[in-house]
């Protein structure tokens, strides 16, 4: 399945890259202006990736 998901139908489009994953305030972030909240991905999307995180830190 490959370490990325595709992000399309949004108004945000690439991938995300799962074997990347950083844990963040992300609220405190956009509060300091160091980040912007664009939009939520549908539910299919953030199921995708959070299987493929899962994978990587429990394989099979």
């Amino acid at each position: 399945k490959g370490l990325t998901v595709a992000i399309t139908g949004h108004d945000t489009t690439g991938v995300a890259v799962c074997n990347q994953v950083r844990s963040f305030d992300i609220e405190e972030r956009v509060r300091k202006g160091t980040a912007r909240y664009v939009e939520t991905l549908d539910t299919a999307t953030i199921s995708e990736i959070i299987n493929r995180v899962i994978s990587i830190i429990e394989p099979a």
